[in-house]
């Protein structure tokens, strides 16, 4: 919860330090079960700095049960300035673990090699313009939910946000004592209200800041929904204003669709507005091309008076143009790498409640897929995209348990490639 020996975001909340494995990286079977561990060990946040080494069904399921028992999740993203999909910025419901900083950082924009504190180089605080500027050692994309302010690398952004995740738990828990909220609030509940209180990071920031990371209004690819702002939550948190929840199981993130050989997806998920005076809410379920669209089509909408679990509509894949799903992968020439989002279709499903006449309360889950041919007249794949395989256990009887890991490989149908000639050559045989 402590920062470098700073003041801790929790100071009533209690530590479980908790031994997953030897190293920074370690294997998705032994983080599962730390996490299992730490779920029915009564933990209510979970702050993990380590890396993935791999993804398996196992530590999928892991993540759901604990999404289920409330336990919310502050996972590592990545040091590297990129878009991979490690744990944070990968698995469903794990909040990952991105900062924002001074937009100079480590150095002066407009002075070439200058180091804070130098006798050459001026006080960066004197140049500071914006705190509001993603960390370079933190990862974007579209899996991005919040950042923390004030942290630069993703261990350092990590550990702050399972402080504020534990402090929102506890806050929670007083908010009943105090008769605010009549029950503490669900795991699902509180990545809601973060993520509605969050202080948007828009260009405005920037206007003086030269090369800055593109934003939007709203969510956005290198701050997600904005800064954690929370001073904002427990304001709404003691007015009650609880949003309502919504979350989508299938399909998996980054899922590669081929509108070519097939022509819906399924989508499923869960909605639900448990605080809503009435029960009643509605529900939309909605999908746009690209990974920051500003508008939507709407695929399903309705109303509901209960939780819901199970189907909530059909992406229409054909609704794709073939200008979008052929198009030849291009290389980015921006530092945003603009081009890895090129076949990116975005999903998101909207649940609201009426509190009280005027005041509507809303909460949203995204999730990108791609929708891309998959055979081009070369033969080859469009761009890299996930290969599923399956995480199987083997128990002898009467002997000590023995794991044993079976990777099998998705059979893929095989691209069509047409004829080669090469030119012949002499062989000389030894």
């Amino acid at each position: 919860m402590n920062d470098g020996g700073t003041l801790g975001a929790c100071p009533l909340c209690m530590v479980m330090p908790i031994r997953a494995g030897a190293e920074a990286l370690d294997r998705s079977d032994d983080l599962a079960q730390a996490f299992l561990f730490a779920a029915d060990s009564g933990a209510a946040a979970v702050a993990s700095l380590t890396a993935d080494l791999g993804y398996s069904t196992f530590m999928r399921e892991a993540q759901e049960y604990l999404w289920r028992h409330n336990v919310v999740v502050a996972e590592s993203s990545n040091d590297f300035d990129s878009t991979d999909h490690q744990g944070g910025m990968y698995w469903p419901h794990a909040v990952a673990g991105n900062g924002v900083v001074k937009d100079n950082e480590g150095g002066l924009p407009l002075v070439p090699g200058c180091i804070p504190g130098t006798p050459l180089c001026p006080s960066s605080d004197l140049t500071t313009r914006s705190f509001r500027q993603r960390s370079g050692e933190t990862s974007w994309g579209t899996r991005n939910m919040v950042s923390v302010a004030g942290t630069a690398s993703t261990s350092a952004s990590t550990g702050t946000l399972g402080g504020i995740l534990g402090l929102f738990q506890a806050w929670s828990r007083t908010a009943v004592e105090l008769g605010d909220v009549s029950s503490p609030l669900t795991g699902p509940e509180i990545v809601q209200l973060m993520i509605a209180s969050a202080s948007d990071i828009d260009p405005s920031d920037y206007t003086l800041v030269p090369n800055a990371w593109p934003t939007q209004l709203g969510w956005d690819l290198q701050t997600g929904y904005g800064r954690v702002n929370v001073a904002r939550f427990q304001s709404e948190l003691r007015l009650g204003r609880i949003r309502p929840v919504a979350w989508l199981d299938s399909p998996e993130w980054f899922t590669l669709y081929d509108p070519t050989v097939q022509s819906t997806v399924p989508i499923y998920g869960h909605t639900e507005a448990r605080r809503s005076p009435s029960g009643a809410y509605t529900w939309t379920l909605e999908w746009a091309l690209g990974a920051e669209p500003t508008s939507w089509s709407t695929i399903a909408s309705g109303a509901r008076t209960a939780p819901f679990d199970g189907k909530l509509g059909d992406l229409d894949l054909t609704a794709i143009s073939a200008a979008a799903y052929a198009a030849q992968f291009a290389l980015s020439n921006d530092k945003q790498l603009s081009s890895t989002e090129q076949y990116t279709v975005t999903l998101r499903v909207r649940v609201s409640y009426d509190k009280s006449p005027g005041v509507t309360l809303a909460g949203e889950e995204r999730r990108s897929i791609a929708g891309a041919a998959r055979c081009r007249l070369d033969g080859r794949l469009p761009a890299p995209h996930p290969q599923r395989r399956q995480l199987r256990w083997w128990i002898r009887p009467g002997r000590r348990a023995r794991r044993l890991l079976l990777l099998t490989r998705r059979r893929e149908p095989a691209c069509p490639r047409r004829p080669r000639r090469t030119r012949p050559s002499a062989a000389r045989l030894r």
